[in-house]
């Protein structure tokens, strides 16, 4: 069902930062600090990153309180139902949680320049640090301490050819299979694997002839991964032979290639995103003429994919025309694409959507300064 205006719904809830939200990134972790949340795998909670032009940025972390006490503590009323402004993607909704509560910052840190991506430890052993890691200028690895409201840089990863002034870090993504690794992108057309245990570079390599814009692991693996970037081709790379690399995709007139990810049920299948285009390509790495298939719905260009981590059918996009849209690839004709399973409109453009894998059913998204759940 395709829904121009979604209702609201007490199942989602709603943040209001005091700045644009760029970047934004779920927490998998166990530990409950937080009211009732919406299923039992662990607090609903995410960090969220400013988009400044400036250098001075912020990083916090936001996490479903008693709506009471949020209250309390901020003289501001209690909105009806608990939440301040909610939508849903698709009716029926869920039954609301039976506690009143709302999204609230629990902590934040002044973060220099924008981060392009955050992203959590992806484990939700209790027993590790709960650790948060970004990347703008450089890879930063943080602490994160809900209970006493700090963030503590545990820190600031660069190579030893990196000056005070290196190029940008576009993006980053961190191991499932081995948290130690995280592997880094850059405008200076690098990729950097990073050990976290002596928080030194285990690898770098020229992955593209000009800009890598994206990188992600491939799934269930710590060593292989795929890149896209400004020379308008999707590659993969293994990092027990980095001699060579597989180009998988090249777009038509080598148009630049902003947004990648990997489906984390399907080793074969690749989304991506080109600059300043309302498509996302969706590529099969067994099928290397061409793409499986495009999908063509929004009205203005891509900004986000993500693909759902419970199921390989299900893809999540965001773009400028201020619309979330939900695509199921197996129900429909995957050659003719042109509407999605479901979808929404925002009240500003979306920069960033995430499906979450601790709450299957929840997707994040950042759309001007507010930050939105839903339950899909």
């Amino acid at each position: 069902t395709i829904m121009d205006e979604a209702p609201e719904d007490s199942a989602a809830y709603s943040y209001e930062a005091p700045f644009t939200v760029y970047s934004l990134a779920w927490s998998v972790r166990q530990s409950l600090t937080t009211p009732e949340p919406p299923s039992t795998s662990g607090p609903l909670r995410l960090a969220i990153g400013s988009f400044v032009e400036d250098f001075t940025n912020t990083m916090q972390v936001i996490e479903l309180k008693d709506a009471a006490l949020v209250s309390s503590l901020s003289g501001e009323a209690v909105p009806e139902g608990g939440v301040s402004s909610v939508w849903s993607l698709m009716p029926p909704p869920p039954p609301a949680p039976q506690r009143c509560s709302v999204l609230a910052c629990s902590c934040e840190v002044e973060h220099p320049y924008p981060p392009t991506k955050l992203q959590w430890l992806p484990s939700a052993d209790t027993n590790l640090p709960d650790l948060l890691a970004s990347c703008g200028d450089h890879l930063r690895i943080w602490e994160v301490d809900c209970g006493a409201g700090k963030i503590e840089s545990k820190g600031v990863l660069r190579t030893a050819t990196q000056s005070k002034f290196c190029a940008p870090l576009t993006s980053m993504d961190w191991s499932e299979i081995d948290v130690t690794t995280i592997a880094t992108s850059s405008i200076d057309t690098t990729v950097t694997v990073w050990n976290l245990d002596t928080q030194q570079a285990k690898a770098r390599l020229v992955a593209h002839e000009k800009e890598v814009y994206d990188i992600r692991f491939m799934k269930d693996s710590a060593t292989v991964f795929g890149t896209c970037g400004a020379d308008g081709s999707v590659r993969v790379f293994d990092l027990r032979n980095l001699n060579s690399s597989n180009v998988i995709y090249e777009a038509p007139q080598g148009r630049p290639l902003m947004r990648m990810d990997c489906n984390k049920c399907d080793e074969h299948l690749l989304a991506t995103a080109p600059l300043d285009s309302n498509e996302v390509i969706i590529i099969d790495t067994r099928r290397p003429n061409g793409p499986v298939t495009t999908l063509s719905f929004h009205q203005a260009p891509v900004n986000s994919i993500c693909w759902a981590p419970h199921l390989a059918r299900h893809l999540c996009s965001g773009g400028e025309d201020k619309q979330v849209a939900i695509w199921d690839l197996q129900e429909q004709d995957p050659t003719a694409f042109d509407k999605p399973f479901s979808a929404s409109v925002l009240p500003a453009s979306v920069n960033q959507v995430h499906w979450s894998k601790g709450h299957e059913d929840w997707v994040a998204v950042a759309a001007g300064s507010a930050v939105k759940t839903l339950h899909v």
